[in-house]
């Protein structure tokens, strides 16, 4: 339906009322933005206001932009103050109590964190304690009936759930999508090109096999404490315990455990004359359920293309010959279970070396 202008009504809101009081319809309020923000200008310029009204509205999230919409009745333009999250605060009870009230006895007391945002998790670390949340980690060191605390990071963790502790320390994801560890001191471990794709990841620890479960429904990795490896993982798990019978995996879902797939960095064993790759041995606690392809490319300027997956003999070795100037060697195992390599060795030749073919 089209606008009829001749519907518009005016306010004078600088006018007088009828009584004779002055500036009686300017508008005072007090608007109130609540939500995670991750750029806030802050000015301190006077607020100045063209406020339009029409209908009846209903107030809806402002967006952003120069101009706070509150929906199809109001608009409101100018420069605005956002008053920023407060301080992340702890508190501590008295001993054995559920009361955080500060009374005589001063067992119980509160703390503020020198960081914006939400506490997510509270894990101990040894004597101490660990504060992860939205905006910064911090640790606290209990001193007499109080704690001390020192700011380890000023970016707080990815989620709620992306923390977790474990004898070899904890680990988490922090915002940059970046795992890490705190054990002593704080090691920034990576794979932000795979974490930080994840929405709300969650993080689960399995003490037996030293193995840190990190799943967000979508996406699903694994990460060996006892190797320091990453690989991919099932996608929603949601607990794991440990009973007489064993050990107990749970998920929203039916659990599908992904075979271990991993690849070696470039290969061109110090030269860049091409080469022929006749077997490859491989060394592991695996007998069988392991295979191994290979990626070769003829330059450095092309793209690598790859074998077809062959079975490793339970002897170790898998016949491939494959030719190029560069190589990076697949493995992969069929079943979900740890294992370790004790060696790879590739057999092939060099070819137009300054001798005769050399067995590599």
């Amino acid at each position: 339906m089209a606008r009829n202008p001749l519907l518009d009504i005016t306010f004078n809101c600088l006018g007088y009322d009828r009584f004779g009081v002055p500036r009686q319809g300017v508008l005072v309020f007090s608007p109130t933005i609540s939500g995670i923000l991750k750029t806030i200008s802050i000015s301190n310029s006077t607020l100045s206001f063209n406020v339009s009204i029409s209908a009846t509205f209903t107030v809806s999230v402002p967006q952003s932009g120069d101009a706070l919409d509150f929906g199809s009745g109001i608009s409101i333009s100018g420069i605005f103050i956002v008053t920023p999250s407060k301080f992340a605060r702890v508190k501590w009870s008295g001993i054995g109590e559920f009361n955080f009230d500060i009374d005589r006895k001063n067992l119980a007391g509160n703390m503020p964190l020198g960081w914006l945002g939400e506490v997510w998790q509270i894990l101990k670390l040894g004597p101490n304690v660990i504060v992860y949340g939205s905006g910064g980690i911090t640790k606290l060191i209990p001193k007499g009936s109080a704690y001390g605390n020192l700011l380890l990071s000023s970016i707080g963790i990815i989620s709620e759930g992306s923390a977790v502790a474990t004898e070899e320390g904890h680990f988490y994801i922090n915002q940059k999508g970046q795992l890490c560890k705190i054990f002593n001191d704080l090691e920034i471990l990576g794979y932000e090109e795979f974490l930080s794709l994840m929405s709300s990841p969650i993080m689960l620890y399995d003490n037996l096999d030293k193995l840190l479960y990190i799943c967000d429904g979508t996406l699903g990795y694994v990460y060996s404490t006892q190797y320091n490896s990453l690989g991919q993982g099932p996608i929603m798990l949601t607990g794991i315990s440990y009973s007489n019978i064993g050990k107990i995996i749970v998920g929203s879902e039916t659990i599908i455990m992904p075979g271990i797939e991993f690849t070696t960095d470039i290969l061109d064993f110090g030269s860049r004359a091409k080469k022929t790759i006749k077997r490859v041995e491989i060394g592991t606690n695996l007998t069988s359920g392991l295979e191994i392809k290979i990626y070769t490319r003829i330059n450095i300027d092309s793209d690598f293309i790859s074998t077809d997956w062959i079975s490793v003999t339970p002897s170790g070795v898998a016949y491939i010959p494959c030719y190029g100037e560069e190589f990076k060697i697949g493995i992969k195992s069929l079943e979900y279970v740890p294992f370790g390599i004790d060696y790879l060795r590739i057999i092939g030749i060099i070819h137009g070396f300054n001798q005769l073919d050399l067995e590599m």
